[in-house]
């Protein structure tokens, strides 16, 4: 019995050592991601290219380039990362599961009928519409070393941005005059699977998931190719996040850092616990610095030999 109250007990915790470990990530995040950037500059000018010279429109590439990019993601990767979870090999990768908190066919197949609704016909107009709003370049350029130090800011700026606007509207979400109206749709999955991220009432889709995602690139100017590797990166951490993996030992996580997996760990026991771990980062920052962090959630990672990424 006192050792379940220990566990249960407040934690102080160092908030410089999570406000460092933030901005670690936010630099790992911002090198790979101008790196992305350049391996990708010559693909950008030549898909660019060929669709002005046949349909000469840079705001239907816009639309086109960002639709394609969200879908090859959310119905590539989220299958991707399904069949691995169904191999023997994800074995040693699963987060522990009780059977309650499989999901239903009947809850996939409606998150499935809605995403095609979201995703084909809301999503191209939304983009169509706003498209005038839109401040940064469509058009390729050169990636000099000013561009590309403009890029990194930009970058730098809106996943820290990101990181702060989606703590707290997800923590607002999560108020009881809002959290059975609007985000208790989201918590049916009691145990998620990548598509679950974007399983949402649409007020919290535009608030908490579409709103901290691109106010970062409006307010910095973000060019189209940026914004499509931000894209990229803030899609696969999200999906990952709901996997149901913990891909944080595996040669891409912990050698190369392309991985989210203390992402996933953090995030998933949001939704099987449901109290406090409002952020999306593993770094757990707001968290930390706010003390939401779910009073139980170190001692389950004890529980399965984990220390919390924020105490790394």
């Amino acid at each position: 019995r006192s050792s379940i109250m220990k566990s249960l007990e407040p934690v102080p915790r160092p908030i410089g050592q999570a406000a460092r470990r933030a901005l670690l990530d936010c630099v790992r995040i911002t090198v790979l991601s101008c790196l992305v950037l350049y391996l990708t500059s010559a693909v950008y000018r030549a898909t660019y290219e060929a669709f002005m010279n046949r349909f000469q429109s840079e705001r239907w590439y816009f639309v086109v380039s960002t639709v394609a990019v969200h879908e090859t993601l959310y119905y590539g990767f989220n299958l991707v990362l399904w069949l691995f979870s169904h191999s023997d090999r994800a074995a040693p990768y699963r987060i522990p599961r009780s059977k309650h908190q499989q999901p239903s066919s009947k809850l996939m197949s409606r998150t499935l009928l809605e995403s095609a609704l979201s995703h084909w016909l809301v999503q191209p107009l939304t983009l169509y519409i706003f498209y005038p709003i839109i401040p940064g370049q469509i058009a390729p350029s050169a990636l000099t070393l000013d561009g590309m130090s403009t890029a990194a800011m930009q970058l730098a700026l809106s996943v820290l941005l990101y990181d702060a606007l989606f703590y707290w509207t997800h923590r607002l979400l999560h108020h009881k005059s809002l959290y059975k109206h609007f985000h208790k749709q989201h918590h049916e999955y009691n145990g998620t699977i990548g598509i679950a991220a974007e399983y949402a009432h649409p007020l919290e889709q535009l608030l908490s998931n579409q709103g901290p995602t691109a106010l970062g690139p409006l307010l910095t100017r973000m060019s189209n190719h940026t914004w499509l590797v931000f894209l990229v990166w803030q899609l696969c951490r999200t999906y990952e996040g709901h996997s149901g993996l913990s891909l944080r030992n595996t040669w891409l996580g912990r050698r190369l850092g392309l991985l989210h997996g203390h992402n996933a760990l953090f995030h998933d026991y949001h939704h099987s616990n449901n109290k406090g771990n409002y952020g999306a980062p593993p770094n757990g920052f707001w968290d930390v610095l706010c003390d939401t962090v779910d009073p139980t959630f170190e001692a389950h990672l004890d529980k399965l030999g984990e220390r919390p990424y924020y105490l790394q």
